[in-house]
């Protein structure tokens, strides 16, 4: 098979792997000698690298509106605010954010209600794309439409990683994504 890495986790005596078909599984659960690996990754220093997803995160614990977070991101080496591409990604992300206590975070996930009801990724400024619809994780009744304007995509970790859609004048943190490029 072929794999893009590995991840051991000493705590659990487990290693984790990622086919390049995107399927998060377990290697193995008896490891008694631990795991001989390694991953080589361009991440910038100060972004954590999360293998499980081949890309890099920094969570940013200060609270701006959705423009503002998104411009920090796009001002740190060119990075964006997190885009869920595949559901493993979803997974990875859910993880990650918890082991460090991160409670929420704006996406790059915005909707503009007075020019339809379609929700896109906008990672930087007059550049989006559609959201895939086979990919969303929308809590339970969302997206509520909050009577016109635009409205954007936070990720909610304590909530089983949904989303919501919120005014996105609203100020809470913002999770940026560095995409590793091969």
């Amino acid at each position: 098979m072929n794999l893009r890495g590995i991840n051991y986790k000493t705590s659990l005596k487990s290693c984790t792997c990622v086919p390049k078909m995107n399927v998060l599984y377990n290697v193995t659960t008896d490891l008694t000698g631990g795991c001989l690996a390694f991953v080589a990754h361009d991440c910038p220093q100060t972004f954590h690298y999360v293998i499980e997803s081949h890309k890099c995160y920094k969570y940013i614990n200060d609270a701006n509106n959705w423009s503002v977070s998104r411009k920090l991101c796009n001002d740190m080496l060119n990075s964006h605010p997190v885009i869920f591409d595949e559901a493993n990604e979803a997974t990875a992300i859910i993880l990650y954010m918890k082991s460090r206590s991160y409670v929420y975070s704006w996406t790059a996930g915005y909707v503009n209600y007075t020019n339809g009801l379609a929700f896109h990724w906008g990672p930087y400024p007059g550049i989006t794309r559609p959201i895939d619809p086979n990919v969303t994780f929308w809590y339970p009744g969302a997206p509520y439409p909050f009577g016109g304007g635009t409205d954007c995509i936070e990720f909610m970790p304590r909530f089983g990683g949904c989303w919501f859609d919120y005014y996105c004048d609203v100020t809470q943190s913002v999770l940026c994504e560095y995409d590793v490029v091969f």
